[in-house]
């Protein structure tokens, strides 16, 4: 994107994350403190500044997702940045799930009502 884009592209790679955020050599998120981890170096990701963030969020190379880390990286993250609670304008494209992601991400996003 330009300069003058009114967006900060963000591409997130989490299991680049869970290595660095977490000293994991594996790709597993399966406690509440590992997903919290992810979910604030997720946001620690986000440049300064005023605009809207667009940030792709990459879990292709996450081969364990459990419940309590999909609420905290998918579900959690999202809440933060509802439009009354938001502390910047930001939107997110979870891109990589795949049969392994999908019970815990859609049983999060139900029990939130998101």
């Amino acid at each position: 994107m330009s300069q003058d884009s009114p967006v900060d592209p963000v591409n997130i790679d989490v299991a680049a994350l869970v290595e660095r955020s977490v000293a994991s050599l594996h790709s597993y998120l399966v406690t509440r403190p590992t997903g919290q981890a992810v979910r604030l170096a997720i946001e620690g990701q986000f440049p300064s500044g005023g605009r809207v963030a667009l940030s792709v969020v990459d879990l292709s190379r996450v081969v364990v997702l459990d419940f309590s880390c999909a609420d905290e990286v998918v579900a959690k993250l999202i809440l933060r940045y509802l439009p009354e609670l938001r502390p910047r304008e930001a939107f997110f494209l979870f891109r990589g799930l795949t049969e392994v992601h999908l019970d815990p991400v859609e049983a999060v996003l139900q029990r939130h009502g998101i």
